[in-house]
């Protein structure tokens, strides 16, 4: 056989075997717990209060303690990411590999096969019609297959260079919405909508023990990130105003305390193991 067929059947068979062993991690976000109505592109969550648009800025997102079938089946410690997402290995006691600083979204591993499997940094950004109910796709990318003890989410702001992250102007979360109420002049009582912005900058870990496995067929697995936006406008006495500086603080703290995250490989917007 010419030198050149063997070293080509060489180069499919080493990428069929790396296509075997790459596994998928898809990131969805789901808003409401549940489904509500949304028109026109606006989330009603009250009487007063529409919402438009929920941008959050995610560092990292990772699987954490895993026992990693990739890297157990003698994938090379030295493989580099091709791009966001991309599988990829790495010394998973390289501090440095885990501090968001790499956009590349790797994952590490290690010779015992033990592997923490990230995506990220990255926007998950929803429109008022997506945060209504279910769940929208924000991120996918490929990740070590194996078996994972827990998952750990950074909310945290972003460089420029992350796509969406320039328009958040430094901030973790923003939400954009409307606040419609009444406004008295004299004996005239006119109903006016005001646009709105939360900027909410603040840096936050989801951290949660949770089992998840990300087969080595190339089908995905899939964590959810929930943005429980119910809980904002409330401090559970009285109903917040987005537009009164008074009641910013609260409503910043109502955001970061809203999210979560959860496996949900089935897609239907609720925690697998409840």
């Amino acid at each position: 056989m010419e030198p050149r067929k063997i070293l080509f059947l060489l180069a499919a068979t080493l990428l069929a075997a790396c296509g075997q062993r790459s596994g998928n991690l898809r990131v969805s976000a789901r808003g409401a717990a549940t489904p509500v109505a949304a028109a026109g592109g606006s989330l009603r969550v009250d009487d007063h209060i529409s919402i438009d648009r929920v941008r959050v800025a995610v560092k990292e997102f990772e699987l954490e303690d895993g026992s990693c079938a990739a890297a157990s089946s003698g994938m090379s410690k030295d493989g580099a990411a091709s791009g966001p997402g991309d599988m990829s290995s790495g010394d998973s006691g390289d501090p440095s590999s885990h501090d968001g600083s790499d956009d590349s979204g790797a994952s590490g591993g290690d010779d015992d096969g033990e592997c923490e499997a990230e995506v990220g940094p990255f926007v998950a950004d929803l429109t008022g019609d997506q945060l209504a109910g279910g769940i929208q796709p924000v991120f996918q990318g490929g990740v070590m297959p194996g078996t994972y003890d827990g998952i750990e989410v950074r909310i945290s702001p972003l460089p420029d260079s992350v796509a969406g992250a320039a328009d958040l102007s430094g901030a973790s979360v923003v939400v954009n919405g409307s606040y419609t109420h009444d406004v008295t002049t004299g004996e005239t009582t006119t109903t006016v909508t005001d646009p709105f912005t939360v900027s909410v900058t603040t840096c936050v870990e989801i951290e949660r023990e949770t089992p998840i496995t990300v087969p080595a067929d190339g089908s995905t697995a899939n964590v959810t990130l929930s943005i429980d936006w119910p809980q904002w406008f409330t401090d559970g006495t009285r109903a917040l105003d987005p537009t009164n500086p008074a009641d910013a603080a609260a409503i910043a703290a109502n955001v970061a305390r809203s999210l979560g995250a959860f496996k949900d490989d089935d897609e239907d917007g609720r925690d697998d193991d409840h």
